[in-house]
């Protein structure tokens, strides 16, 4: 004979945050893993200097070791295409819409 569901396990009742607390511990206990981490994406582009100056901005970078060409903004850099320039630095946009920066390289790592 079986009991009644309602008489094997009492009735619980939980009150302000006691209550909240409880939630959160069941929340956390049914609650899918989170997703493994990606690691973010070996970018090949190197960049070895940048002409600043507004609108007329340039690049001088290199893809998978090849010798440095230069890029303005728009242009394709292997998979990426040159979203913008500044002082120190270019963002490439992916075919997906990300954007990855590159940058020129630290004056310490210059001296190594």
């Amino acid at each position: 004979m079986a009991a009644p569901a309602a008489s094997l396990a009492p009735a619980l009742e939980l009150t302000g945050s006691a209550s909240k607390q409880a939630a959160e511990s069941l929340g956390l206990l049914f609650s899918r893993p989170p997703a493994p981490a990606t690691e973010a994406p070996v970018v090949d582009v190197k960049l070895h200097g940048v002409l600043f100056a507004g609108a007329e901005s340039s690049i001088v970078a290199s893809i998978s070791g090849e010798k440095p060409r230069v890029y303005r903004q728009g242009d394709a850099i292997g998979a990426y295409r040159v979203q913008s320039i500044q002082q120190d630095a270019a963002l490439l946009k992916q075919s997906d819409g990300r954007l990855t920066k590159i940058e020129l390289p630290k004056p310490e790592s210059l001296l190594r």
